[in-house]
């Protein structure tokens, strides 16, 4: 029997690039909104109107798939697991849900509002993963800092963490949870 080498060479490109095997694991893609918990922190506003003009999600936090804090100090980043958007985008709408709902502002509007407001409120995402350093436990992690500004005055700065059990695997409500509990703790401390 004779070897034709083009088939040959057809069928081994094939095997090699996972045509005749089984199709790689789509990964699941996660998204965070605001948690359901209470985020209510004042009865009446203490500020006027709010602007938020910016939400910042440091690096390497700053990517689409899911970062993993190990115990060895290094991080990892999930290859079954991610966001459906960039922290920082996805965020964004969150953070508006959020302070609206805080009670703290008259009225809150996001950077492309039009609308006139006296101050304004940037927020900078310094940690954003899941953390699996302490063995046995896997917990939404979030760290931030919100800055108020009147102009390009400071009026004050507060910073938030949240964590939230992410033992059952749903990350979208982990880091929902986790998101919402250190923002509302920045915002209570403004």
């Amino acid at each position: 029997m004779k070897r034709n080498p083009a088939i040959l060479a057809a069928i081994l490109s094939a095997m090699s690039a996972g045509c005749l095997g089984p199709a790689p694991k789509e990964p699941v893609r996660w998204f965070v909104e605001a948690g359901s918990a209470t985020v209510k922190c004042d009865e009446a506003p203490r500020h006027g109107a709010a602007r938020l003009s910016r939400l910042a999600v440091r690096p390497p936090y700053d990517r689409t798939a899911l970062a993993v804090l190990r115990r060895n100090g290094s991080i990892a980043f999930d290859p079954s697991n991610s966001f459906a958007a960039s922290p920082a985008a996805m965020l964004n709408g969150v953070a508006l849900d959020v302070i609206a709902a805080s009670g703290i502002f008259e009225a809150s509007v996001g950077r492309s509002s039009s609308a006139a407001a006296q101050e304004s409120i940037e927020i900078d995402v310094n940690r954003f993963a899941l953390d699996c350093r302490v063995q046995g436990l896997r917990t939404a992690s979030v760290s931030l800092k919100v800055t108020l500004l009147k102009g390009h005055e400071i009026l004050s700065v507060a910073d938030g963490d949240g964590e939230a059990s992410a033992a059952e695997g749903d990350y979208s409500a982990s880091f929902s949870a986790a998101f919402t509990s250190a923002l509302v703790q920045a915002l209570r401390k403004l």
